[in-house]
């Protein structure tokens, strides 16, 4: 089914699947500042619909070639696994004593709500502490 870079978007014409490219999307998230993408942004850049666009982001995820964390998809080197994220953490607060969202977000390639996200469940467990904006190890 098509060379690579191209996959089936669920859509037929004339009983043929329909195929996207998606080399160009994938380029897109590779080239910097962007590095990642929406179900919604993916659609635009792809010329289809946010439905579509969504089959061609999970295919991609299921060859590997991108990681979904909450709705937004990402190079795999750019995301820290999410099972190796509390460590991560962990480290970087012995290492340097304290932190910021902002600062734990860059170190996990994250946005700042999804870095929030994790860090809220890490001190909610007691493997961290928030005094005002600041967390530390307890």
């Amino acid at each position: 089914m098509g060379g690579a870079g191209e996959f089936w978007n669920g859509s037929y014409m004339a009983d043929e699947p329909v195929l996207v490219d998606a080399a160009a999307l994938l380029r897109f998230l590779a080239a910097p500042p962007q590095g990642e993408v929406s179900r919604a942004e993916a659609a635009k850049r792809l010329g289809c619909s946010e439905k579509q666009a969504g089959r061609v982001l999970r295919q991609l995820e299921g060859a590997g070639v991108v990681k979904r964390f909450g709705a937004r998809w990402y190079p795999p080197s750019a995301v820290t696994d999410p099972l190796a994220q509390r460590a991560a953490v962990e480290e970087f607060l012995r290492q340097n004593g304290f932190a910021y969202r902002a600062e734990i977000a860059k170190l996990l390639a994250l946005p700042p709500e999804a870095a929030g996200r994790v860090l809220r469940r890490m001190a909610q467990e007691g493997s961290i502490t928030l005094s005002g904006q600041v967390y530390r190890l307890p």
